[in-house]
C-alpha cells in the first residue's frame, strides 16, 4: 500500500463516518459505568472471602 492509497482509504472513512447521537453516546457511557462497577463488585466480594479465610 502506497501513500496515495492511504489517502484515499482515510478520506473514505473520514466521508462515511458520522458523529454518534447522543442516545449512543448515553447508551456507550452507561455499559462503561456497568462495566466499571461490576468490576468493583468483583473485586469487592473476593476481598471480603480473603478477609474471612484470613480470619479463621
Amino acid at each position: 500500500m502506497n501513500l496515495s492509497d492511504f489517502i484515499q482509504k482515510t478520506k473514505r472513512i473520514i466521508y462515511l463516518s458520522k458523529k454518534p447521537s447522543r442516545r449512543e453516546v448515553r447508551y456507550g457511557l452507561q455499559m462503561n459505568l456497568l462495566a466499571i462497577v461490576l468490576l468493583g463488585l468483583v473485586t469487592f466480594i473476593i476481598r471480603i472471602l480473603f478477609w474471612v479465610i484470613a480470619s479463621l
